[in-house]
């Protein structure tokens, strides 16, 4: 599966906001481990998408800015750093955020488990018993920090202007 990058202009069918070379070089330029295969690499950059849209979804600063568009981004009005980011831009941020949960994926993290989790409180094997509890919430989903922090101001409020009287 060969990746279809949105670079701003509202490309058909896009799945993801970056390529997987520019990927490997922000991972490599970090430390940071991409699956060696591309495939696998290109899963989880896709994968990465879904986590962030799923888990952002009505937070993003802005509106999208065509009702055709496959992605959450391009969107206007964004403000980061008191700056308008074009229409049509990708922020920077918005890629390496991708990156970093691509990477986590990679790694064997999933952000968004299918089915349900349960903890355990009780099972019973010869003489040694454990109990199992539905879990509550979102609590077994694991958090992507590195992801949560770059996001934070594209989010609603993250990179508003701020307007205060002397």
């Amino acid at each position: 599966m060969a990746l279809i990058v949105e670079d701003g202009s509202i490309v058909d069918n896009a799945t993801s906001y970056v390529s997987l070379a520019d990927a490997r070089t922000y991972a490599a330029a970090r430390g940071l481990t991409l699956p060696a295969d591309d495939a696998a690499a290109e899963a989880a950059l896709v994968r990465a998408v879904d986590y962030m849209e799923a888990t952002y979804y009505g937070r993003w600063q802005g509106g999208i800015v065509a009702a055709e568009q496959p992605r959450a981004w391009p969107r206007f009005p964004v403000v980061v750093e008191n700056m308008i980011i074009s229409a049509s831009t990708i922020p920077a941020q918005l890629k390496a955020a991708q990156v970093e949960a691509a990477v986590a994926i990679g790694s064997g993290v999933d952000p968004l488990p299918s089915g349900t989790t349960a903890a355990v409180t009780r099972e019973k094997v010869g003489a040694l018993e454990t109990e199992y509890a539905a879990a509550a919430g979102n609590s077994a989903v694991p958090r992507v920090v590195a992801v949560e922090r770059m996001l934070r101001a594209l989010l609603n409020g993250g990179g508003a202007l701020r307007v205060s009287r002397a």
